[in-house]
């Protein structure tokens, strides 16, 4: 196959000119789609963005963080993309404007390969945007199906990527509860894929239940959350997982010595490819754990501890950690800053915004939603 290109009225080989294309930016791939109907086709073609993403994934040379939040200085939504290099620079490149103009309220879901997923959680999490911020595009989520008017509920939804299909998923957890918020039956579990823009039931009995506030840690095609298994004789809290591939679920322990009292003071995240937990305890402060062994309760270890307090008053809220190792956390005036979890020095970032609203996403650019949307 050949390839027509501003090469002085000579024709590229493709093989040559995706060895070229594959390493560029989105922002000119997107401009050198004009070049020919060829140029186009292979940059749009499924091989392509698959092969752009992988080497996006394994080049960390250019780490950036997106930071979400709700300003009360300007009264809207921001969304900053920060340089974040290793030596502890974090520097504002660039501001981007969220796609989806709507007086409802949007919450993150989760991100996965270079896509965010939101919901809007004033419609009961019906309404649901795919949003690829270096290709300026999204993708409205057709509305789920819709239970009786007369059944109480709530969904917990997780957003991922199957690596082996080179499809990303969206999950959608469906809890019945009754009197005194008892969840009732089988937990019901749907499933919506980007490629045939369809939601599906998924035939699998979901273990654990999943509590509304439980966020999601995406790792390897897999989604996790802190859960009840609902086969233990007494109330027991677990990680639960999802394979996006498989599309089944299993249960994992959760490290000895944790503070198992609520699901508001635990969080699951990544730090350096690997499953962590941070553990918010009025006694012993912050505690990270990581999971040494993917899948194994008893690879858990302790990494280090943090104190509740500091110079810059109580941290409310972690949303992550920074390519150095640091944590990023929320104080309660709303301010956000990293924290050396080796020293113990804190460094303000200048940023402040409504607490709850916060969220640092790892960005990664791909080229997945470019063409146009499905509404």
């Amino acid at each position: 196959m050949e390839c027509e290109g501003a090469t002085g009225g000579r024709d590229v080989p493709c093989e040559i000119l995706l060895k070229i294309l594959v390493h560029l930016p989105v922002k000119s791939l997107i401009r050198f789609r004009c070049v020919g109907k060829s140029w186009k086709s292979l940059i749009e073609s499924a091989d392509f963005v698959s092969a752009h993403l992988d080497l996006n994934r394994r080049d960390e040379s250019h780490s950036r963080l997106l930071l979400m939040y709700y300003s009360l200085e300007s009264k809207k939504s921001r969304y900053r993309l920060y340089a974040d290099h290793g030596g502890g620079g974090f520097v504002e490149q660039l501001e981007l404007e969220f796609p989806f103009k709507s007086y409802d309220t949007y919450y993150y879901v989760g991100s996965c390969s270079g896509l965010i997923c939101f919901s809007d959680y004033l419609l009961n999490y019906l309404r649901i945007v795919l949003w690829n911020p270096s290709a300026r595009s999204h993708r409205l989520v057709p509305i789920p199906r819709i239970l009786d008017s007369d059944v109480s509920f709530y969904d917990v939804l997780s957003f991922g990527f199957d690596e082996k299909c080179g499809e990303y998923k969206v999950l959608r957890l469906i809890h019945v509860y009754g009197r005194h918020s008892a969840i009732v039956g089988q937990i019901e579990a749907e499933i919506y894929e980007v490629k045939t823009n369809l939601w599906r039931q998924v035939s699998v009995i979901v273990p654990c239940t999943v509590p509304h506030c439980s966020r999601q840690a995406f790792l390897n095609g897999f989604g996790h959350w802190i859960g009840f298994s609902r086969d233990a004789p007494h109330l027991k809290m677990v990680v639960m997982s999802f394979d996006f591939h498989g599309e089944t679920f299993r249960e994992m322990d959760l490290p000895d010595g944790a503070a198992l009292w609520s699901t508001y003071n635990l969080m699951m995240t990544v730090h350096r490819g690997s499953l962590c937990l941070i553990e918010k305890d009025v006694v012993s402060g912050l505690c990270i754990w990581i999971m040494n062994k993917y899948g194994i309760g008893s690879s858990w270890t302790k990494l280090f501890t943090i104190d509740l307090v500091g110079d810059l008053g109580r941290w409310e809220r972690v949303l992550g950690f920074r390519t150095n190792g640091e944590v990023l956390m929320v104080t309660e005036n709303d301010e956000l800053v990293s924290c050396d979890p080796e020293s113990g020095k804190i460094s303000r970032l200048g940023l402040h915004g409504i607490q709850i609203s916060l969220e640092a996403v790892q960005y990664m650019e791909c080229l997945s939603l470019l063409c146009p949307s499905i509404t």
